[in-house]
């Protein structure tokens, strides 16, 4: 479960408390499109990133020392996040789709294709 929703939560990041390249707020494409997702509060169906701080329902991740991934519209974050009662660190890779209407998060294990609310 925590690797699910820390996967979940950091497909989406920037670099700093700036404006960054991922901000915005994301659905997981598998399950949608749905206005709902979108439309819910923060945090309860969507993924929302705002500079380096990624929110997902319950839990929250602030994404560091972003390394571009050579020969890729990519990037690789380590993540410290907290919830559910823990905390816990991963690493994070950033990517967009050749749509470029959202974002694919890898990590260790998953990964996940989210859309961005905005392309609805």
């Amino acid at each position: 479960m925590r690797t699910l929703i820390t996967s979940t939560i950091l497909a989406l990041s920037a670099f700093s408390a700036a404006a960054g390249p991922y901000d915005g707020n994301y659905y997981d494409r598998a399950n949608g499109p749905s206005g709902d997702y979108c439309a819910s509060a923060r945090g309860n169906s969507s993924a929302e990133i705002i500079g380096n701080e990624v929110v997902f329902y319950e839990t929250s991740c602030t994404l560091s020392n972003p390394v571009n991934v050579r020969g890729m519209d990519a990037q690789l974050f380590d993540a410290a996040c907290g919830g559910e009662g823990s905390t816990y660190e991963t690493r994070i890779m950033l990517m967009r789709p050749l749509d470029s209407d959202g974002i694919i998060v890898l990590t260790d294990s998953y990964m996940y294709d989210w859309a961005s609310c905005s392309a609805e």
